[in-house]
């Protein structure tokens, strides 16, 4: 299933180029905004409790994110700032290869 409509600690963002997207299907927000429901689920909600979350999470993506997922990447490092979030990505070649 997915989490759209349905909200949480983090917010997308609607774009300008295109505001008839739902961000909320990005996979970056389904899977950062699913650890979040983890976490408040273990009664992490509150900040005092999440300044006593710490770790690395890994995200990786296929693709450039969207604006929105960046900052929704930023809003998951400002709710829990002593965790630390990675994104990996694979790396393309643009043009023919030799």
């Amino acid at each position: 299933g997915t989490r759209a409509g349905r909200t949480g600690l983090l917010r997308s963002t609607v774009l300008p180029i295109n505001e008839l997207v739902d961000r909320t299907l990005c996979a970056e927000y389904q899977a950062l905004s699913e650890l979040c429901d983890v976490l408040d689920g273990a009664g992490i909600s509150w900040k005092a409790s999440r300044e006593c979350v710490f770790g690395r999470v890994q995200l990786w993506t296929s693709g450039a994110s969207c604006l929105s997922c960046a900052g929704l990447m930023r809003q998951f490092v400002l709710l829990f700032p002593r965790a630390e979030l990675q994104v990996l990505g694979v790396a393309r070649r643009i043009g023919r290869e030799a």
